[in-house]
């Protein structure tokens, strides 16, 4: 029996509530066995949980210590402002690193429900598998436009800088118009909701489309740049502080 653990041993050991234990329970992340009128947990269960929460929280303060979201931000701000596009920092499984910067009302809308959030996901997952295309855009799920520059700092975390939300020509504006019912069909969304915002799809101008792809690459460099300079000022003041602790003893 010392295999089995109550639910308030589940409790402290990943340092949740009794409403989150049983909600864990519900929705299939926990595992019990009913005694009674009582759960128990098997210890080996918990403690692969506990492993992957440990992970996640490492893999977490890596890319904040690699990759400084809140240093960039202003950067791909601008960068989206100026180009009149959307942009984002993420990882290779496509989870945010930064804000989305300027984003499309036509692309939000898709994005607030589940479905839509997994089929962007998903998009932006293939669109970074397939970066080594040498097309200079992709097209996501929703018959939008994307282009994707690489980020690799300290050898350990490639990260992406994903452009889009956009069409690129009059023709591809209305092929998106055309594509809105099946769209808002998949979706769970209304087609009405969606046709108030598809006036406020970003159009490349011809300057941009033609530029577009060398800016974000320049755009990536200097992330690069500033991050590594950052992070070798970082790891100079450690260094700093740890002399001085040697010296104070």
């Amino acid at each position: 029996m010392d295999d089995l653990l109550t639910a308030r041993q589940v409790q402290e050991l990943l340092k949740v509530d009794r409403t989150t234990v049983y909600r864990m329970l519900k929705d299939g992340r926990l595992s019990g066995i009913k005694i009674g009128k009582n759960w128990r947990f098997l210890r080996k269960n918990i403690d692969v949980l506990l492993q992957e929460q440990s992970h996640q929280e490492k893999t977490t303060l890596l890319k904040a210590k690699i990759f400084p979201g809140h240093c960039i931000q202003g950067l791909q701000d601008i960068f989206s402002e100026v180009a009149g596009v959307s942009c984002v920092a993420v990882d290779s499984e496509a989870t945010f690193l930064t804000q989305a910067s300027n984003p499309s009302p036509f692309c939000q809308k898709i994005q607030s429900t589940p479905e839509g959030r997994a089929a962007c996901r998903q998009s932006w997952k293939k669109i970074i598998k397939n970066k080594i295309n040498h097309a200079p855009f992709h097209v996501c799920h929703a018959g939008l436009n994307y282009t994707v520059a690489c980020i690799r700092m300290a050898n350990q975390i490639e990260s992406y800088i994903l452009c889009g939300q956009f069409v690129e020509s009059a023709e591809q504006k209305k092929a998106l118009q055309a594509s809105i019912p099946q769209v808002a069909q998949k979706l769970g969304l209304k087609e009405k909701d969606l046709r108030h915002l598809e006036d406020q799809v970003y159009l490349l101008t011809p300057r941009v489309r033609k530029n577009l792809k060398l800016w974000l690459e320049r755009l990536a460099q200097s992330l690069i740049d500033l991050t590594s300079e950052r992070n070798d000022l970082v790891n100079r003041l450690h260094k700093i502080h740890q002399l001085s602790a040697f010296q104070e003893e």
